[in-house]
């Protein structure tokens, strides 16, 4: 079972980031899941926020 992802992320130029960026890549990440397994992204979604 996946319990935790870290995603080291690198800009070609400086840029600013929002600090609710964790926000961002979590909907990413489990878009990206859904892609591929919709069935494992619910239940990772459930586990997040249940």
């Amino acid at each position: 079972m996946l319990v935790s992802c870290i995603i080291h992320l690198g800009t070609k130029d400086e840029a600013l980031v929002p600090p609710a960026m964790g926000q961002v890549l979590h909907a990413f990440f489990l878009d990206k899941v859904r892609d591929i397994d919709s069935g494992l992204a619910e239940e990772l979604h459930r586990q997040v926020f249940h």
